[in-house]
């Protein structure tokens, strides 16, 4: 949360355009508290309007939690987004 904090804090005064996650946003990917906690942090870069592109790491399958705090509805309606691959 900490990195998400100073992103959030620095998003202005650094131009930071964007923000690429790489994977493993979990730990365990059937624990649906590490699910909340990390949702709890992306929604910061949604009220900031940040666009963030999220990769599953191998972490993250199944990824049914994926699926149910990162559907696409959540984002399609984004200036920024493009759609996904």
């Amino acid at each position: 949360m900490k990195q998400i904090d100073w992103i959030v804090q620095n998003a202005k005064k650094l131009n930071i355009q964007s923000v690429v996650h790489v994977g493993d946003q979990v730990n365990v990917a059937t624990d649906e508290k590490q699910w909340k906690t990390f949702d709890a942090g992306i929604k910061k870069l949604d009220a900031i309007n940040m666009p963030v592109l999220l990769a599953l790491g191998n972490h993250d399958h199944p990824s049914a939690l994926y699926d149910k705090y990162f559907p696409l509805s959540r984002y399609n309606q984004k200036s920024w987004w493009g759609g996904q691959m």
